[in-house]
C-alpha cells in the first residue's frame, strides 16, 4: 500500500505527463499550421509572379511576388517547421505511452509497496526526461502561455476523471 506522500508524487507526475501530452500535441499543431501558412504564401507568391510575368496581373505584382519567394524559402529553412512537427508528434506519441504506464501504476498502488511504486515512478520519470530531450536538440522554445493552459486543462481533466482529487499546495 502506498503512503500519502508516494500517492501524491505519482498523482503529480500523472498530471505532468497529461500536461506534456497536451502541450506537445498543441505545439506540433501550431508548427504544422505555420508550415501550411508558409507554403500557402509561397504558392500565392509563385502564382502571382508567374501570372504577372505573363502580364495577367499588374506589373507591381511581379517584383513583390519575386521578393516574397526567397524570403519564404529562407524562413522555411531557418525555422524547419516540418522537422519540429515530426519530432513533436513523435514525442507526443512517446508521452502518451508513458501516460498509460503512469495510469497503470496509479491503479496498481494497492498491490504494490512504497518502494516498488517509487522505483517504477522514478523509472518512468527518467524515461520522460530522455523523451523530452528530443525537443531540446532541435531548438523548440517553450511557449509559456500554451504550457500554462495545458497545465490547467490537465489538472481539471485528471481531477474530474480520478474523482476530484485536489491540487496539493
Amino acid at each position: 500500500m502506498a503512503s500519502e506522500h508516494t500517492r501524491n508524487a505519482v498523482w503529480q507526475d500523472m498530471i505532468d505527463i497529461n500536461r506534456l501530452v497536451r502541450y506537445y500535441h498543441a505545439l506540433a499543431d501550431r508548427y504544422q499550421r505555420k508550415r501550411n501558412i508558409l507554403r500557402l504564401v509561397l504558392f500565392a507568391a509563385a502564382t502571382g509572379s508567374v501570372t504577372a510575368f505573363f502580364e495577367l496581373l499588374p506589373e507591381i505584382v511581379y517584383p513583390i511576388s519575386s521578393g516574397i519567394i526567397p524570403l519564404c524559402i529562407a524562413l522555411d529553412f531557418a525555422q524547419d517547421y516540418s522537422t519540429k512537427t515530426a519530432v513533436l508528434r513523435s514525442v507526443t506519441h512517446d508521452c502518451q505511452s508513458l501516460e498509460i504506464e503512469w495510469q497503470t501504476l496509479w491503479n496498481r498502488q494497492a498491490q504494490l509497496n512504497d518502494n516498488e511504486i517509487i522505483q517504477q515512478n522514478t523509472q518512468l520519470s527518467q524515461r520522460l526526461n530522455m523523451i523530452a530531450e528530443k525537443t531540446d536538440s532541435i531548438g523548440i522554445r517553450e511557449n509559456t502561455a500554451l504550457n500554462e493552459k495545458c497545465t490547467d486543462d490537465a489538472y481539471q481533466i485528471m481531477s474530474d476523471y480520478y474523482g476530484g482529487l485536489r491540487r496539493a499546495g
